[in-house]
């Protein structure tokens, strides 16, 4: 089991295995990186020129900016990366973590999702493989986006999903079947048997 799944297990508190997990598109931290490049850049810049007028300030104020500049990059890192669709064997699970303060876990029954496909709505989506999965139930559609290769990630759920429900299905089946015999009834039932052929004879 990878990091992000024992993390998640304990961000959503189940006991049940995940057998498939999707995450983000990696193309949705380049922004994330982009800015933090700029602010350790302006950064650096910042405190060679207090240092200059403001050496003992400059320390200070460049230290806590750059605190402010770490804790912004972790919270943005964690968005991005805990999100995650996690499908049990009895369940479909889409978690998403806004912050310290926020997230929302939506646990769906197997039986209740109806569909899952992919869709696009930018040029720049079908150029980096990179559109929203939609889980379709009775009355409501979840949304997923940025994901990376969606159509193969939304048939192997659909793939996944149906597998699943069969073998729930047929576990049903033989449960319903499974004969109800103490050994009392079983003697009882082949001394039955043995009179029956007696009689035949």
């Amino acid at each position: 089991m990878d990091i992000k799944q024992k993390i998640l297990k304990k961000m959503i508190d189940t006991d049940e295995d995940f057998v498939y997990i999707v995450s983000h598109h990696p193309i949705v931290y380049v922004p994330l990186m982009i800015i933090s490049a700029i602010g350790i850049i302006i950064l650096f810049f910042l405190y060679k020129f207090l240092t200059v007028y403001f050496p003992v300030f400059a320390s200070y104020f460049v230290g806590i900016l750059g605190l402010w500049l770490y804790f912004y990059f972790l919270l943005n890192f964690f968005d991005i990366y805990l999100d995650a669709i996690a499908v049990t064997p009895s369940t479909l699970i889409i978690y998403k973590w806004y912050g310290i303060f926020k997230n929302t876990t939506d646990v769906l029954d197997l039986q209740a999702v109806e569909s899952v496909f992919a869709d696009q709505s930018w040029l720049i989506d079908i150029l980096f493989n990179n559109w929203d999965i939609y889980i379709r139930r009775a009355g409501h559609t979840n949304v997923f986006d940025n994901v990376f290769n969606p159509n193969k990630v939304a048939n192997d759920i659909n793939n996944l999903i149906f597998r699943l429900k069969r073998n729930e299905e047929s576990e049903e089946v033989k449960e319903n079947f499974e004969p109800d015999l103490d050994e009392e009834k079983i003697k009882m039932l082949a001394q039955a048997m043995i009179e029956v052929m007696k009689e035949m004879k």
